[in-house]
């Protein structure tokens, strides 16, 4: 697990750092497009967790990771709701990018020559990396098969607040 955890990490941050290459020469239509009510961090944090969560917030930023014995589809509604955007992919394995805007559902293994579908993974994996003038977000949902628990990674910067940026 701690493996495929940290396969996970590399990608999101390979992935982060193409959104913010490719912010930088955003149209300012596109830019005006981004321009959407800044959700708070408190906003942001799952109402249903277990206890026992851990991480931190201060004025304009916070980073927090935390389960929750609600299914994932629940748990996606949820973010649906909260972030505007639709964290349902058609198939598994599908990503799409936009400007400052990036989603995957890594559900789906490789796909193998001959075969039309590609197998389901063992973990569900919904990522939602989110740039743009007002705030950033970036958003990890995952469940294993079997397992009784969803799991909720979330890291979250308001780049209106002064002093926000903790990094």
């Amino acid at each position: 697990m701690r493996k495929a955890a940290c396969i996970a990490l590399g990608l999101l941050l390979a992935l982060y750092a193409g959104l913010a290459l490719a912010q930088r020469g955003q149209s300012p239509a596109a830019k005006q497009a981004q321009r959407v009510p800044t959700p708070s961090f408190q906003a942001l944090l799952y109402p249903h967790r277990d206890e026992g969560g851990e991480g931190q917030s201060g004025a304009g930023y916070g980073h927090a990771r935390y389960i929750t014995a609600d299914d994932m589809k629940t748990v996606v509604a949820f973010y649906e709701r909260a972030t505007g955007e639709k964290l349902t992919a058609a198939e598994p394995g599908q990503c799409e990018a936009r400007d400052g805007w990036f989603f995957c559902d890594d559900s789906a293994g490789p796909a193998r020559p001959g075969v039309g579908e590609r197998p389901r993974r063992p973990v569900a994996i919904c990522l939602l990396v989110k740039h743009t003038e007002a705030y950033d977000l970036t958003l990890v949902i995952s469940r294993a098969v079997g397992e009784r628990h969803t799991h909720i990674v979330l890291d979250y910067f308001d780049k209106g607040v002064s002093g926000a940026n903790p990094r």
